[in-house]
């Protein structure tokens, strides 16, 4: 029983260590591509190192729905690849321990993964997008005072011209400011105002914001005549959001309980109802994955080439992986352009690894 015990946590302890090297790898790799889109906001903004740290880290956080179960199919097939490199796994079966123990620690880990990649699915994951899109908004809003200059006609600030006499860019705010307003040159409007505070946001289909102007005067010009507007407070946006988005966030940006709450909405359009169907049912369809990659990881790597190096695990790791995802994204397509029912698309591909894993634990159990 000791040995056995022995036996359990050594896999075990073999798993953890290169799941964890797979998380920090998985990361590195999505923020070389999630970074491109947000590198030229933080080139042409002045933003401090702690709010770039801060994006850095909550945008971390909101990958790690899709990482772990990658990080764990990487992890699994690596260990019991180098086992059965090192001949660890044929010694093992020789002293009378079976394929369904020498598994038991990837499936044991596997439930913990899956338990935690809920949890991230459910609540971290979307709370840390939202703090993400935050901390860009402030960004946001520092690049548009950078463009903004004291005593000088800045041109082109969002499709203005604008003037002011003081800037506060610590508090994003404007005194003493001209602005004139040609977006529309049938229209034309000139606004005089005491103070002004600049708010923008981004978001992934639109970016919008506004000028807040308090105590000011508005003349709306036209070819023979003028009107006069006294206001104490009055919102100039400055940027408008795509009409083609539907809601005011994307679906992975809502908790899992907001999605329940948004399926059940009767204002909402058929194709809005389908996408948070979709989101919600491929949720609980990445959770259960962990549990299939944990098992087919097992199963897969215990038949490794003797003779190849531990690099055949991360072949078929990454080979395994690809094809989830190219699936998975396939199936979302399908369930969202409203061709498939969301449950049955969004489980298709852990359907197809099922099967996978069924085959390969059968021909490793005859092994």
């Amino acid at each position: 029983m000791k040995l056995k015990k022995t036996v359990f946590l050594y896999i075990l302890s073999e798993i953890i260590p290169t799941f964890l090297l797979g998380i920090v790898v998985f990361i590195v790799i999505m923020l070389m591509f999630k970074f491109l889109k947000i590198t030229e906001i933080l080139l042409q903004s002045d933003a401090p190192i702690a709010a770039v740290s801060q994006l850095l880290f909550a945008t971390s956080i909101g990958l790690m729905p899709i990482i772990l179960p990658m990080s764990l199919l990487f992890a699994v097939l690596l260990t019991y690849s180098r086992l059965s490199t090192d001949s660890e796994i044929v010694a093992l079966k020789s002293l009378g321990y079976s394929p369904i123990y020498l598994a038991l620690p990837s499936i044991a880990f596997s439930i913990v993964i899956s338990i935690i990649s809920a949890q991230t699915l459910f609540s971290t994951g979307p709370i840390a997008k939202l703090h993400s899109e935050k901390i860009l908004n402030e960004i946001t809003s520092q690049q548009a005072m950078s463009q903004i200059n004291a005593g000088t006609f800045s041109e082109n600030v969002f499709g203005l011209v604008l003037y002011t006499n003081e800037v506060d860019k610590d508090n994003n705010l404007l005194r003493d400011l001209f602005i004139y307003d040609h977006r529309n040159p049938k229209n034309p409007v000139a606004i005089i105002a005491k103070e002004g505070r600049v708010t923008s946001s981004r978001s992934q289909n639109s970016q919008t914001g506004s000028i807040v102007l308090i105590k000011g005067d508005m003349y709306k010009l036209a070819s023979d005549s003028h009107t006069k507007v006294n206001f104490e407070t009055y919102e100039l946006q400055i940027a408008s959001p795509n009409k083609e988005k539907l809601l005011d966030r994307d679906p992975d940006a809502y908790t899992i309980d907001e999605l329940k709450s948004l399926m059940k909405n009767p204002t909402l359009k058929p194709e809005q109802t389908i996408r948070f169907k979709s989101e919600y049912q491929g949720r609980w369809a990445l959770a259960a994955s962990c549990l299939l990659f944990g098992f087919l990881g097992a199963s897969l790597g215990s038949r490794t080439n003797r003779r190849s190096s531990a690099s055949s695990g991360f072949v078929v790791s990454v080979i395994c992986i690809i094809f989830y995802w190219v699936t998975y994204v396939m199936a979302s397509n399908l369930a969202t352009k409203m061709i498939i029912p969301p449950t049955l698309a969004l489980w298709l591909p852990n359907f197809l690894f099922l099967i996978l894993t069924i085959w390969a634990w059968r021909h490793h159990s005859k092994a």
